[in-house]
């Protein structure tokens, strides 16, 4: 007489459902946490090459600075964040350039005005760093008014620091003339809910300098 199939019991499913819930899981898991480490990577990898877009492009244009000829702008300002210097710093960094292209199709050698400087958001705007250009500066129309325009919200922090024969100076007040040397230090903060901080540093040397630099060295840095 044969006997009959048993079947699986009801404790036996539950045993293999949950058995099988676990591998899902932790197969899941793997997975999210590969995903994570993966976006973070992006995300650090954007948050670096956009700072060092913004160093170079700004080097370039140091290294361009020229005096003014005519006496039509200011050469160079450089104005330093009042109050703790360990905070984020929104120094504005202003000169005139031959390096700059405003477009991309902007012809070689054209002076340019340039002023860099951090929005903290105090008014309203995007924090970030913004560049205003004045083209031809002095030959404007009367009134007219550049337009900041953003580069990068990414900017947390802009300081400026101006290499004299007496050393690094905060500030530079003198619009007639150049320094030997820029520093720029940026700190940039990644996007979401776990953001990444990263600090980048370029010295740019003054090709026009008052003086042939002594100290200063070229060369972007991040930490």
């Amino acid at each position: 007489m044969k006997r009959r199939a048993r079947g699986f019991t009801l404790v036996e499913m539950m045993v293999a459902l949950v058995i099988f819930l676990l591998f899902v899981g932790g197969v899941y898991s793997i997975y999210y946490t590969a995903h994570a480490a993966i976006e973070r990577t992006d995300a650090e990898e954007d948050l670096v090459q956009t700072g060092r877009v913004v160093l170079a492009e700004l080097s370039a244009e140091l290294t361009a600075a020229v005096p003014d000829p005519k006496g039509l702008a200011s050469t160079m300002t450089g104005t330093d964040t009042d109050g703790d210097p360990s905070a984020p710093q929104t120094d504005t960094l202003s000169f005139l350039t031959s390096g700059h292209n405003t477009a991309g199709t902007d012809p070689v050698g054209d002076l340019t005005q340039v002023s860099y400087t951090r929005n903290d958001g105090s008014d309203g705007s995007t924090p970030g760093l913004y560049v205003t250009e004045t083209r031809h500066p002095g030959l404007e129309p009367d009134g007219t008014t550049p337009t900041p325009r953003l580069l990068t919200p990414l900017v947390t922090s802009f300081n400026c620091l101006y290499l004299t024969d007496a050393g690094w100076q905060t500030d530079w007040s003198s619009q007639t003339t150049l320094p030997q040397a820029v520093r720029i230090e940026l700190v940039l903060q990644s996007t979401g809910a776990n953001p990444r901080t990263e600090t980048l540093v370029t010295t740019a040397n003054l090709a026009q300098a008052t003086d042939t630099p002594t100290d200063a060295t070229g060369g972007t840095s991040g930490t």
